[in-house]
């Protein structure tokens, strides 16, 4: 009877660890949704040995940035689950990385913090165009239009509010901004992940990165003292397809991941270097490091994808 309850309790004990454990839901979610019948898949190439490269920096304490392709709602999930499936080293580490403002749905960043994922909301150009309301004036802010609104014409009253919405949004903008940098860079000094699209949105082509997020990324991470980045570049492409467009989970169709050669930010400095005898200005990495980064991944590309033909 006491072994028995000695049993009892050491699976109790083991339960409770087990389903407390970040690694362990990562991995019981990347198996859930690792269903052939509804999102088939395959890894087309990996290039140089770029996953045990890339695990190599993080045991050194490096910070990784996997960034992909976005044309789908699919992308993100598929980039995580067949990273943490075929590299299961890569359990172990926090990952962080932006979200669309306007996709911040009810339960999805508690629910992402369940697997020790950190998903800061950042204002998109797609949330400027089509939710342009994501800031809403507080109940100080109504009350004082609403008194204002009593000594104002109707006309007045109205410029009045356009103005305050420009300017809480430009003020939530910058804050959220900020926010995310912040956490990416804190992600990257510890030694940890950092996942992004840096199209900043889905697209139908793949065309240099607008306002240079990566390079926006890796200047404010040098500010906060990170030393030490690498760098991931993963193609995504829908093989079912003959087209490249925005699109949804696309589910049962077959999608294909090339996984690039992993490279770290002094590689990128050292040749954008070689030749000048002044190292580069802020602004001069900032537009480097996403050139750079942006052309190995389109590197991964078929040369005659759609994706490519739309970006000449």
């Amino acid at each position: 009877m006491q072994q028995l309850e000695h049993a009892r309790d050491f699976a109790q004990r083991k339960i409770i660890t087990t389903v407390g454990n970040p690694e362990w839901r990562r991995r019981i979610a990347a198996e859930t949704l690792d269903r052939p019948s509804l999102f088939p898949h395959e890894i087309l190439a990996i290039h140089d040995n770029a996953l045990e490269n890339a695990i190599d920096h993080l045991q050194n304490g490096t910070g990784l940035v996997v960034y992909f392709n976005h044309f789908s709602m699919r992308d993100p999930a598929e980039v995580l689950k067949d990273l943490v499936l075929i590299a299961p080293d890569l359990l172990s580490y926090d990952i962080a990385g932006p979200l669309a403002y306007h996709q911040t749905y009810p339960g999805l960043l508690p629910l992402a913090q369940s697997f020790d994922i950190s998903l800061k909301p950042v204002v998109t150009s797609d949330t400027e165009k089509k939710h342009k309301d994501y800031t809403r004036p507080t109940v100080g802010q109504r009350a004082q239009i609403v008194y204002d609104a009593l000594h104002q014409t109707v006309r007045e009253k109205k410029v009045q509010k356009l103005q305050l919405r420009r300017r809480l949004r430009k003020d939530e903008k910058h804050t959220l901004a900020l926010d995310y940098l912040e956490t990416a860079g804190e992600t990257l000094k510890s030694g940890n992940i950092v996942i992004i699209a840096p199209e900043t949105g889905r697209r139908d082509r793949l065309t240099p990165f607008p306002k240079r997020p990566l390079g926006m990324l890796v200047d404010s991470a040098v500010t906060q003292g990170v030393e030490k980045i690498a760098f991931l570049p993963i193609s995504v492409i829908d093989l079912d397809s003959n087209e490249y467009k925005v699109s949804g989970f696309n589910r049962k169709h077959r999608y294909g991941l090339t996984i690039g050669a992993c490279l770290t930010l002094d590689d990128i400095l050292d040749v954008a270097e070689e030749g000048s005898d002044q190292p580069l200005s802020p602004r001069q990495r900032f537009n480097v490091v996403d050139k750079v980064l942006y052309n190995r991944l389109r590197d991964l590309f078929p040369a005659d994808h759609p994706a490519l033909q739309r970006s000449e």
